[in-house]
């Protein structure tokens, strides 16, 4: 992507006391919106975290995320930028490449009441968490969480091609299993979730429109990692998961849990 020019403006940063109770919600995406002009076209790529595309922006932050990318079919670029600033970061000089936009986050952790993180449970789909699980537990319940999230940009008259199905290498990913130029509205879509490079059979995998966001698909992959949703609306449709087990390196951790997301435009 050598012919992409990646800057980044200049806004008032947040307070460093905002960061924390942003990165504590839920899903974590990634949406993108023309900037520039005609001549000098470009996006304005955004980070959000909140609950089926409605939340708070989130600012670009160094010390949270692992990678910032944007990745044509010719290649990636790292996006960078400075701490408290959004929208995270623009592609100027931008070309009519279809691009996907990937964010990964280390590890954060936060501390919940026992009752909550039953209903969190509950939420999102973990039910074999859930079984185990006692709420009368004493004391908070402490969870190491990481985010890995997917965007697919197509330019007008462009297709995914080989680029929407690829693996990027994400410690948790949603794949569409085959190739898809376009996404359209009533598509049957077959996605495969990977857990460290390997299919995660029994996960509780979500879909959820733009457009009719207080509804979403839920379906539970197969065997082989995998779940077939139709696509009910135009605009962006979101596909979501949780997977968490119990913390290995204890450390006052008790659960490690990973989010994943995979946006793609429905036409």
């Amino acid at each position: 992507m050598s012919r992409l020019k990646l800057v980044f403006v200049s806004v008032l940063a947040l307070g460093s006391l905002l960061l924390p109770s942003l990165g504590n919600a839920h899903e974590f995406w990634i949406e993108a919106r023309d900037a520039g002009t005609d001549s000098n076209p470009g996006l304005a790529v955004h980070l959000y975290v909140g609950e089926t595309f409605q939340g708070e922006e989130f600012p670009f932050d160094p010390g949270h995320l692992k990678r910032f990318e944007a990745h044509t079919e010719k290649g990636s670029d790292t996006l960078t930028g400075r701490a408290g600033r959004m929208p995270a970061g623009y592609i100027l000089d931008m070309t009519t490449e279809p691009t996907m936009l990937i964010y990964t986050s280390r590890g954060s952790e936060i501390a919940l009441d026992p009752v909550k993180f039953q209903d969190y449970l509950k939420e999102d789909g973990l039910d074999h968490m859930l079984a185990s699980f006692d709420a009368s537990t004493k004391g908070p319940v402490r969870e190491r969480f990481k985010r890995n999230c997917k965007t697919l940009v197509l330019p007008e008259g462009t297709g995914g091609g080989e680029l929407s199905s690829k693996v990027f290498g994400l410690e948790l990913e949603i794949v569409p299993v085959e190739e898809y130029d376009t996404f359209l509205r009533g598509d049957m879509v077959e996605v495969e979730v990977l857990f460290q490079g390997l299919p995660l059979a029994g996960a509780s995998i979500f879909a959820t429109s733009k457009s009719d966001p207080d509804e979403s698909q839920r379906l539970t992959t197969n065997e082989k990692g995998r779940a077939t949703f139709k696509l009910t609306h135009e605009g962006l449709t979101m596909f979501r998961l949780v997977h968490m087990e119990p913390a290995k390196d204890t450390d006052g951790i008790d659960y490690q849990s990973h989010w994943s997301t995979l946006i793609v435009p429905v036409s």
